[in-house]
């Protein structure tokens, strides 16, 4: 959705009405001016274009912009000079550029929720002043996520053909994705230790507190690198009682060390196996294709299946003798033959 189907007909994208379209198509002059403010757009929503932040508004996720931070990016950006239709060189001209925007319907003007701050809903409003949201209805250029879908494509067509790939590859990718599992696992253990720790000195500590956010981008996931606050006063009781718990369970821990050593012996050997692949039946295609055929044994087999024929039957004529020694044989056999004699 955006400048490209704002071509003078009023409707709806994403559920958001467009702020203004001209009831006529485009006059020459007004072509020019809508390219021009296309070529603003697409550097605005380019890699390095203005910040945006991530709301939902009418149940999509959206990025928005305050009408400020417009004219603070086109003032402090020498580069910027370059795609803006007029020059900017004050605060009054970079408002004059939000209107454009919303005129050609790459943006429209919405309010924020007062009960929830990530929640937008859109207003028929088509002013640009300095302290309102608005939405971006306009993705900017698309090659290169036309290029990332291609890759996309590629890569499930790859993962479907998972049945012919060559056992090298298959290896391949079953380490990287071990490998990956156990960072993520020991990654948030460690995290989370750390954090534990701190907060029972007094200090909330979080090393990439929003890479779990699912409403965050993946590079806004990765900012701030960590966050460091102190914990409030109510939080002491709990901490002390955390602090005395924990204590009892390294001292618990240090005098069983012999359960610490198979654990993690067991832990060892676990990893091994996932790394082996043992803990996964993958069968090869020619086994999966013999799966109902008739097995006719081999030579070797059949000679192996002699071998363990006659040791079964020593066994047996061993356990008859034995059987017959100690019942016939034996002193107390006698004995009872004396008897009845």
């Amino acid at each position: 959705m955006g400048a490209e189907c704002c071509d003078g007909h009023g409707h709806s994208h994403g559920g958001a009405a467009v702020p203004h379209a001209a009831a006529a198509p485009f006059t020459a002059e007004e072509e020019a001016e809508f390219k021009k403010v296309k070529k603003m757009a697409d550097f605005l929503r380019g890699r390095k274009g203005m910040p945006v932040r991530q709301a939902i508004e009418m149940g999509k996720r959206v990025e928005f912009f305050r009408g400020d931070k417009l004219g603070k990016f086109l003032l402090n950006n020498a580069v910027a000079e370059r795609y803006c239709p007029t020059p900017v060189t004050d605060k009054a001209q970079a408002l004059e550029m939000g209107k454009l925007l919303i005129q050609y319907g790459f943006i429209h003007r919405s309010n924020r929720d007062e009960r929830n701050k990530k929640v937008l809903q859109p207003t028929q409003d088509t002013s640009f002043v300095a302290d309102g949201y608005y939405t971006w209805m306009y993705d900017g250029p698309t090659t290169f996520r036309n290029f990332l879908t291609t890759l996309l494509i590629i890569g499930f067509t790859g993962l479907v053909c998972y049945p012919i790939w060559p056992q090298w590859i298959k290896v391949v990718v079953w380490y990287c994705s071990v490998t990956f599992l156990i960072f993520i696992f020991v990654f948030s253990l460690v995290r989370v230790f750390a954090f534990f720790i701190l907060w029972l000195v007094g200090i909330e500590f979080w090393f990439l507190p929003n890479i779990y956010d699912d409403n965050l981008g993946v590079i806004d996931s990765f900012k701030p690198l960590y966050s460091l606050r102190s914990t409030d006063v109510s939080e002491r009781k709990y901490r002390a009682i955390a602090c005395v718990l924990f204590i009892a369970m390294c001292v618990w821990i240090a005098q069983q060390p012999t359960d610490f050593d198979e654990y993690m012996e067991l832990t060892k050997q676990f990893t091994d196996d996932i790394y082996s692949g043992k803990l996964i039946d993958d069968m090869s295609q020619q086994q999966r294709d013999s799966i109902d055929k008739m097995k006719i044994p081999d030579l070797e087999e059949l000679m192996k299946d002699d071998a363990s024929d006659i040791f079964a039957e020593k066994d047996e004529d061993a356990i008859f003798d034995s059987y017959m020694d100690a019942k016939y044989f034996s002193e107390d056999g006698e004995d009872i033959d004396k008897e009845d004699l």
